[in-house]
């Protein structure tokens, strides 16, 4: 009986740069931007270094895509806040 693999489902271009930008805010975060290594990021994600560049050019435009990504969620969580904790200028305590 013959054993069969089954490769993993390709991603879209969209997926795969979700994954980058998930790798790369860690990536960032622990090392910032100089010393940072899109090889690490790249090999977290599973794919060739070259891709990376493929899909975001230069380090620096990865690391502006992941700052908007990073201050999109930061944005986000304070307007949900804002919706579930009802909060008004005026029930706001003073210190």
């Amino acid at each position: 009986m013959k054993a069969t693999t089954r490769a993993a489902p390709r991603r879209t271009i969209d997926e795969r740069r979700q994954e980058i930008l998930g790798a790369a805010i860690s990536e960032f975060a622990s090392w910032g931007l100089h010393g940072s290594s899109t090889e690490r990021i790249a090999k977290q994600v599973g794919i060739s270094q070259p891709y990376v560049f493929k899909l975001f050019g230069t380090k620096k435009e990865l690391f502006i895509a992941s700052v908007v990504l990073v201050c999109d969620r930061i944005r986000a969580a304070f307007q949900e806040a804002l919706v579930t904790q009802r909060w008004t200028p005026e029930s706001r305590q003073a210190p």
